[in-house]
């Protein structure tokens, strides 16, 4: 009888090649009529290809368990190329010896937290007729049947059945250390306050934590990137030191020398050796390459571009470069001046074109492939007409679609929403209530990400939305 219950799942690196193989050939003679690969296949690759299966890609996370110490499983989990919104999980396996101990469980709740943070909502598996113990796991862990049946491999008498498991789109804090902000200009300029709000935050459910030193609205001023790293930086480095910063989210996993690691991923895994991914993240809200960095190396693993790259031609080179997660947001123009200058109605079709148009021209998709996002730009150069950011809302993931990237909505407290209210003179309840009708109808139209002010109100309807 086993007695230990010493479960942990860790993410496995370029260097555990050797590690992983063993395990999928033990995976594969343990369970031949569970996997479209067989043994007699997996034993004819050379060195070179298990190293290849095990080499970094931003698209695919591996996922290993151990039982005191002791690998005993494993799955991989692959985001789909054509469908953002799709991840697949692949290889799940555990040892006959350390079934029922929660092994397969905390691997497959590891692989979905992964997926969730690359923005995915679905995420899909295959599960043999002969395996109805993999089946149940599945099943309590949230998996449905698809009602999709397909052959295990070319040829087999065995068939599979798909099934699947909807995830809550991500929800984005709003911390801005500005003095000037539309929504809550000066409320948390202080550092100190600002982290608190952060931490606050997170604890009211936010899965990304959005810091910004440089209001955008009409009437903020511009300021430069000594002032806007002056207000960020400390804010920034408090949230990664309290821990809101996961470690495996940014390409570094590739690293195998740990001296080339950003200091704050080498001080986080050294805390935290068996961190997975999954856990909160922060956003840099720049316009600018030289906060984008500082940022980076202090703890944001997303960097928040609202003009695409379009106010700094240094950004999509230095996001590349990073490894963070890029969002392209939408806009007309080379500063806000213009941007606002030039305001009207920009149909949803016209958006996801210039947007596609931008991915075109910096090759954005190639540099930045499984790390980027697009955000339509509310109120950005839509001016405060309710009926077009709506639709940009109801078409979001239609918009998706046709730019082949996940959709980061951020309708929280926007001009257009006071007007739809009636004014300026809204209360802030009613803004807020607002906002989070706006948020719910962009997830029911696909939205990935949604950036809000009040988490504690987008985050209890979301809850209750799911249960329904």
């Amino acid at each position: 009888m086993n007695t230990s219950r010493v479960i942990s799942v860790r993410p496995a690196r370029a260097s555990d090649w050797r590690l992983l193989r063993d395990l999928r050939l033990r995976a594969l003679a343990d369970a031949p009529d569970a996997f479209g690969e067989t043994f007699a296949h997996a034993r004819t690759l050379e060195e070179n290809d298990w190293i290849a299966r095990a080499t970094f890609d931003p698209t695919v996370y591996r996922l290993i368990a151990e039982r005191d110490g002791v690998p005993v499983g494993m799955t991989v989990v692959v985001l789909d190329r054509v469908d953002h919104g799709l991840a697949h999980l692949y290889a799940m396996w555990v040892a006959p010896d350390a079934r029922r101990t929660g092994a397969g469980r905390a691997l497959v709740r590891a692989a979905l937290a992964w997926a969730r943070q690359r923005a995915a909502l679905t995420v899909e598996l295959r599960v043999s007729d002969t395996r109805p113990d993999a089946r149940a796991l599945y099943t309590a862990c949230g998996f449905r049947l698809a009602g999709q049946r397909s052959p295990l491999r070319d040829g087999a008498a065995t068939d599979c059945e798909s099934m699947t498991i909807r995830l809550l789109p991500l929800v984005m804090g709003v911390v801005n250390v500005t003095p000037d902000s539309f929504s809550d200009g000066g409320t948390f300029f202080d550092p100190g306050r600002a982290i608190a709000h952060g931490l606050e935050l997170r604890a009211q459910g936010a899965d990304i934590l959005d810091v910004g030193g440089e209001a955008t609205n009409p009437r903020a001023k511009a300021v430069d990137a000594h002032e806007e790293l002056r207000r960020v930086m400390p804010v920034i480095e408090g949230l990664a030191a309290a821990g809101l910063a996961t470690p495996d989210i940014l390409p570094v996993e590739r690293v195998d020398d740990e001296t080339d690691e950003l200091p704050w991923v080498r001080r986080a895994r050294a805390a935290h050796p068996t961190a997975l991914a999954g856990g909160c993240r922060i956003s840099i809200d720049t316009t600018k390459a030289e906060v984008a960095r500082a940022a980076v190396r202090a703890g944001a693993s997303i960097i928040n571009d609202v003009s695409g790259g379009l106010f700094d031609e240094a950004m999509v080179p230095a996001a590349a470069e990073l490894g963070a997660t890029y969002i392209v947001g939408h806009l007309r123009g080379r500063t806000l001046a213009e941007v606002f200058a030039a305001e009207g109605t920009v149909p949803w079709t016209d958006v996801a074109r210039e947007l596609n148009d931008r991915k075109a021209a910096d090759r954005l998709a190639a540099a930045l492939v499984g790390r980027l996002w697009v955000d339509p730009g509310i109120g950005f150069g839509k001016g405060a007409d309710p009926d077009g950011n709506v639709q940009l809302i109801r078409h979001a993931g239609e918009l998706g679609r046709a730019v082949g990237c996940p959709v980061v909505i951020g309708a929280s407290r926007k001009r257009f929403l006071r007007r739809l209210l009636g004014g300026d003179q809204v209360d802030a309840g009613s803004l807020d209530a607002a906002s989070v009708l706006a948020s719910l109808a962009a997830m029911r139209a696909g939205a990935h990400v949604l950036r809000v002010h009040n988490v504690t109100l987008l985050h209890t309807h979301l809850t209750a939305y799911n249960k329904k």
